[in-house]
């Protein structure tokens, strides 16, 4: 089924396609610019699926490519091949990849929705595995983890896996020395290292907990635990499996809420009410989109699941959004964060969790966009003003901030200071050239 609009926001495509026709069980959305060369690829990944081709709806959004209608036609062919699974949509006007996922959320018919970017691929068991455990543990959200690709050589765990079977792979997982509290539980029995996790005595908010009532340490936890950011490679990973529940919201998630709020939309399926119901659309026309999206959609999840499995493949090219060096878009990433405590205010947390708000936005904005600094040959002097003005902005009284306090925020203290002073062009430049070593 095709369509050409530029406005979507009346649809009654959904209905009318499926009519008669067994409904799809996950719709799978392709925002599409410019990637004839990885389509193929990726469709092949898509229609080997084991859980049938027959039970997806892809839902294929070109939005507005410049290569001369090979995107498109590369789209239409499939289409052809598929008529009964395949939607494809043209933008009028380029929407960046959050416009072109909002359009396909408007037309997706399927209970669970998924996300693909078409120039990464899936492995044959992804979609299946996902969705048996959404069904199996009634989630919202159930998530994988990913591969990184990048010239067709592939690196885990520091061991590069280029021309390794699945089987090799998965070995080289199996045979990682997990630590869990200082402690190595190689060769420990489950019982024995959640009796290891037990005995952590627990720092909450700058202060030990042992001795305090229950009340309390939850108190403590519900606090803590929405700083999405946790800085020690160890903990982040540290990616247990298993299904995670909250009587409230995945707000209150701690490390499993940064694996929610990150790690990529394409590497999760969500309930599309999830989505729909609570208004969570994507910015659009900007860049970064996903960090704001992932985010915010989990401060309303309750039930998720979390797999071990390696499903997706992310590729890395040089001139994808993230990549690009010395580009102006990266700004947005700065613009994504400042939107999301605007968010925070909108659905009514943000004085609740001020000081967890605020450490996040301190780790994310400021100290995480260290790394954008790397994507200029010369950090440019715009980048430095918008941080000091964005931390004045949303939070002039940071200093004050209680977790900034604990060891593991140190490099964050020891770098807030320069937003906090009148330096001169060339005088960012110095610390610039300082700063990239």
């Amino acid at each position: 089924m095709r369509e050409n609009k530029n406005n979507t926001d009346n649809i009654t495509l959904n209905t009318m396609k499926w009519g008669g026709m067994k409904a799809p069980l996950i719709s799978v959305i392709l925002p599409c610019y410019n990637v004839a060369p990885y389509l193929p690829r990726c469709m092949k990944s898509l229609e080997e699926q084991s859980i049938g081709i027959e039970n997806l709806e892809l839902i294929f959004v070109d939005d507005a490519s410049t290569d001369d209608g090979a995107t498109w036609n590369a789209i239409l062919d499939f289409e052809a091949k598929y008529p009964n699974q395949v939607i494809a949509i043209q933008h009028e006007e380029n929407k960046k990849q959050g416009g072109a996922r909002n359009t396909g959320l408007r037309y997706a018919s399927a209970e669970y929705v998924g996300f693909v970017d078409p120039d990464d691929w899936i492995e044959r068991d992804m979609y299946k595995a996902l969705y048996d455990k959404a069904v199996e543990h009634d989630c919202e959200v159930v998530w994988c983890r990913m591969y990184t690709d990048a010239d067709t050589t592939k690196e885990l765990k520091g061991i590069t896996t280029e021309g390794l079977s699945k089987d090799e792979i998965e070995e080289v997982e199996a045979e990682e020395i997990k630590e869990i509290n200082g402690l190595t539980t190689e060769g420990l029995s489950k019982d024995e290292i959640e009796e290891v996790q037990a005995e952590e005595i627990k720092e909450l908010n700058g202060f030990k907990t042992e001795g305090l009532s229950k009340e309390k340490v939850e108190e403590a936890e519900e606090s803590r635990n929405l700083i999405t950011e946790d800085l020690s490679k160890e903990k982040a990973e540290k990616k247990l499996e298993g299904l995670y529940v909250y009587e409230k919201s995945a707000v209150c998630g701690g490390n499993q809420r940064a694996e929610l709020a990150g790690s990529g939309v394409f590497t999760k399926l969500y309930r599309k009410n999830l989505i729909l119901d609570n208004e969570i659309w994507f910015p659009e026309k900007v860049f970064y989109e996903d960090n704001y999206w992932g985010t915010i959609l989990a401060c309303y999840v309750k039930r998720y699941y979390a797999m071990n499995d390696y499903l997706y493949h992310y590729c890395i090219r040089e001139n994808s959004t993230a990549h690009l060096k010395n580009a102006t878009q990266h700004l947005d990433y700065l613009l994504m964060e400042e939107r999301t405590v605007d968010k925070y205010k909108e659905i009514g947390i943000f004085e609740r969790f001020y000081r967890e708000i605020e450490m996040e936005f301190l780790v994310k904005y400021y100290l995480k966009s260290i790394g954008l600094w790397a994507k200029y040959d010369h950090i440019p002097y715009e980048l430095y003003r918008v941080l000091c003005e964005g931390v004045a902005k949303k939070f002039p009284d940071y200093p004050s901030n209680p977790y900034l306090q604990l060891p593991e925020y140190k490099f964050l203290k020891e770098m807030l200071p320069l937003s906090g002073k009148e330096l001169s062009e060339e005088e960012w430049f110095l610390v610039g050239k300082l700063l990239k070593g």
